[in-house]
């Protein structure tokens, strides 16, 4: 099959083709960040075992940072084998390593799984950015912003069920992972060829280490995933600092802001169409800005999850305009797949340092100083970007 033919395959994916690149975000949602009402239960279920609260700990931060490190990985295994071939391998390691757990009774043996399914879920999500990068532009840009915006939709689905499961067993919970299972029934809808060009594949041999993506995008995406930490993760001290401690109470409100972030992501597509890729990318950085400065300038709780909502919005619409941003700045004889795998690594592995930045900053100046600090460093990565920006407007 020649590179053309190729291409039109890509050009004309059916809609269950489509759905399966898409599947990439919630993989991720659901791979990276529900866990987390599960783990007090296993905590639990092994308190007499020796380092117990820590290898718990490591159990529920692992696939973040595995997740990083791998993903450039496979976008190496994407140029040689296809997105097709990597995603149904990523799917069955994602099944495989995030249900196993039920069965097991060993937290070193749970640790192992959690590092399997963070190779799995990087594989699938580099292979969706895959896929996605050889599509036409009007269908990439759609694909991109439905991609955030399923990832915060199955949040809102999936969290309360684990929850719920978590609450008879633990090991219950776990078993939500073989949700894959669809997934690699549309999978095999995707072309069976779709290797990297020649170019492609040179441009690792080469070792085009950052896959021409500019330096500035790549401080975006760490101060950018630094903010998706922020939201998700640290907002609880935040509530909690503010007198909000009940974990019902905080759980709801972790839902409104998922509810209000897929104003950005379900927006996407229609805003780049208006403004451009980098204009977007500029919007999403000061919506985001302004959502931590607010939260961390806040003097209520309803104005704190207000400004946390605003700070989601901006990282939703980011997600999909960082990703459109690599994919171009590759150029049309440029490897996207890699680009974004650099995005990926960039924005996830970075994400390793917030917790010295949050916990210095909070000691020395108060909790709320985390949030003005990091709406600080938006802002100052906007203005990175803004002569950038400005001449392709």
């Amino acid at each position: 099959m020649t590179a053309v033919d190729t291409n039109q395959e890509w050009n004309r994916l059916s809609p269950s083709a489509k759905a399966a690149l898409v599947a990439g975000g919630p993989l991720v949602s659901i791979g990276m960040f529900s866990m987390g009402t599960a783990l007090p239960g296993l905590a639990r279920s092994f308190a007499d075992a020796p380092d117990s609260a820590f290898m718990v700990q490591i159990i529920g931060t692992i696939v973040a940072p595995v997740f990083a490190f791998a993903s450039p990985l496979m976008t190496r295994a994407i140029a040689r084998h296809g997105p097709r071939r990597v995603m149904l391998g990523s799917l069955l390691l994602f099944a495989a390593g995030g249900a196993a757990p039920a069965l097991l009774s060993s937290l070193t043996a749970i640790l192992i799984t959690r590092v399997i399914l963070a190779i799995g879920v990087a594989g699938a999500f580099a292979a969706s950015m895959a896929g996605i990068a050889r599509m036409p532009d009007a269908q990439r840009h759609r694909l991109l912003g439905l991609i955030s915006f399923s990832a915060g939709g199955i949040a809102i689905v999936t969290f309360p069920l684990i929850g719920m499961l978590a609450a008879m067993s633990w090991r219950l919970a776990f078993l939500v992972h073989l949700i894959v299972i669809p997934v690699a029934l549309l999978t095999l809808q995707l072309p069976r060829r779709g290797h990297a060009r020649a170019a492609f594949r040179g441009s690792w041999q080469r070792g085009r280490l950052l896959a021409g993506v500019p330096i500035t995008l790549l401080l975006a995406s760490i101060v950018i995933g630094w903010g998706m930490v922020a939201s998700a993760v640290y907002s609880p001290f935040l509530l909690g600092h503010q007198g909000v401690r009940d974990p019902a109470r905080v759980g709801l409100f972790l839902g409104i802001m998922s509810t209000c972030s897929l104003l950005g992501s379900g927006g996407y597509s229609m805003i780049q169409r208006a403004l451009g890729t980098p204009a977007t990318l500029m919007l999403a950085i000061l919506t985001a800005a302004a959502g931590s400065m607010m939260a961390g300038l806040a003097m209520s709780v309803p104005v704190t999850i207000t400004g946390i909502s605003i700070l989601g919005i901006g990282l939703s619409l980011f997600s999909g305009a960082i990703y459109a941003a690599a994919m171009a700045a590759a150029g049309p004889d440029g490897d996207g797949t890699a680009g974004a795998g650099v995005v990926t690594f960039v924005k996830y592995g970075g994400q390793l340092i917030f917790p010295a930045f949050a916990t210095l900053t909070a000691q020395k100046w108060g909790t709320a100083t985390v949030y003005l600090a990091l709406g600080a460093l938006m802002i100052g990565v906007a203005l990175l970007l803004a002569p950038a920006t400005i001449r392709r407007r």
